[in-house]
């Protein structure tokens, strides 16, 4: 009988405890250790139980029933089954053995079976080496790679299959294997025929074994090339599309395409209008290609500005540029921001007209408002522009009409909010295109000393 080699169970208790062949005739009462296991042994007719020893340890016993011939056991029957029971073990014992070894070689090839699915479907190329650095294992990715199969590749050297890396792959790999050196994420961009210029990351670990000897390399290999060519087609669009709107919209925009929609939300802004003065005289008497350089140069400052104060740069209009804060994103002191933008642009102007010929020296004048807008895109589904409509606007831009060159003024509700910041000289009674009353603006002189951001 094959243990299943439970110490609390009375019958192998009893046989580890002794080495002899026990023997329960049917005229002697029933020893109290058995008496738990009564039933089982009656039940199998057993009387005589041989253990089954190997190195000293209890593999199994012989469980036997009364003699056919009805005679009692004598001392000669045990010395048998002694004997018997020893070439038994060992039989016993090849059987637990062979058993043992077919549950482990299957538990190893489930687990290579596994470990085989795993580096398959790994998007990382691995790769593994002898110290002779022929190649062991070769998974489904760095196939792909290489663009060699895995039948071609395993066994053969790993120079061969992999030197389209080039020199510094080989340093690597030597480094790994003589100095059991680990290298981690090395970039690598071999040029391959017909594939171009890739972008590879490679990493290098010596292989060891139970010893912690070296045996061979792993090599995990990591394809960058379209996440590069991604990152550089994101980088030309943004560089492009930035050209085009502002870059606090651009990022906006490119961060979640539903912001591509044809649609606008009320919001309160503060709204810059910035015009050069007399342009339209001046363009007559300047050839078109200094204009366009000195219209260009001008307007690059006046952009510098708005954009250093987080504006929205909305559009050019001609020599006008109009502005706009508090969108896309929420600016608590969007007004003191479009303030400071305008006396920035007037400094910055001034230092500008310094480096230029007397003849090219312009001036802005600058309206600035704030109220409530509908901000949006506006357009068709394929072009469209991301700016902001109300009558804030118009006024903004009737201030800067009948501002002298170099001034700035503000609306009532612009001052109101930046008043105890900024200095002023009281405007009233200006005639605005499209206000049938009298308007009041304020001529903006400068910040106080304590302006806060």
């Amino acid at each position: 009988m094959r243990l299943p080699v439970y110490r609390e169970d009375k019958i192998v208790q009893a046989l580890y405890e002794k080495e002899d062949v026990i023997w329960l005739p049917p005229e002697r009462p029933w020893p109290k250790e058995f008496l738990a296991e009564k039933a089982l042994l009656e039940g199998l007719d057993s009387r005589v139980l041989a253990p089954l020893r190997y190195e000293e340890h209890l593999v199994g016993f012989l469980a036997l029933g009364e003699k056919r011939s009805g005679e009692p056991y004598n001392s000669e029957d045990f010395a048998f089954l002694s004997a018997a029971a020893n070439q038994s073990s060992l039989s016993v014992e090849n059987v637990r053995l062979f058993t043992n070894l077919q549950k482990t070689l299957e538990q190893t090839m489930e687990m290579k079976n596994l470990m085989d699915d795993i580096f398959s479907s790994m998007s990382s190329g691995v790769i593994t080496t002898d110290i002779s650095k022929k190649i062991t294992l070769f998974n489904r990715a760095a196939e792909e790679i290489a663009g060699v199969s895995i039948n071609l590749a395993v066994g053969k050297s790993l120079p061969d299959i992999m030197g389209f890396l080039g020199p510094r792959f080989n340093v690597l790999t030597e480094s790994t294997l003589k100095q059991n050196q680990q290298v981690l994420r090395e970039e690598l961009t071999p040029n391959l025929p017909g594939r171009g210029a890739m972008h590879l990351q490679v990493s290098c670990s010596p292989l060891r074994d139970a010893h912690s000897d070296t045996k061979g390399t792993t090599i995990v290999i990591d394809d960058l090339t379209e996440q590069y060519e991604l990152e550089a087609e994101q980088k030309r669009i943004r560089q492009t599309f930035g050209r085009v709107v502002a870059p606090r919209v651009r990022d906006r925009l490119l961060e979640d395409p539903s912001n591509l929609t044809l649609a606008g939300e009320s919001e309160e802004i503060s709204v810059l209008f910035a015009d050069l003065h007399h342009f339209t005289s001046f363009s007559e008497q300047v050839p078109p290609e200094a204009l366009f350089e000195v219209l260009n140069s001008y307007l690059t400052v006046a952009a510098q500005a708005i954009l250093d104060e987080e504006g929205t740069l909305d559009k050019f209009m001609g020599d006008a540029a109009m502005a706009f804060w508090n969108a896309p994103d929420n600016q608590p002191n969007h007004t003191l921001r479009a303030v400071r933008a305008a006396l920035k642009m007037n400094q910055a102007l001034a230092d500008h007209r310094a480096l230029l010929d007397e003849h090219f020296q312009l001036y802005f004048s600058i309206g600035i408002s704030r109220g409530v807008a509908m901000v949006g895109n506006v357009g068709t589904s394929e072009l469209f522009n991301y700016t902001v409509i109300g009558s804030v606007v118009n006024l903004a831009q009737r201030l800067e009409s009948v501002a002298e060159p170099n001034h700035i003024l503000l609306s009532g509700p612009a001052y109101e909010e930046v008043a105890p910041y900024v200095e002023v000289k009281e405007r009233p009674g200006l005639k605005l295109k499209g206000h049938e009353h009298l308007v009041t603006a304020y001529e903006l002189m400068g910040l106080v000393e304590f302006s806060a951001e």
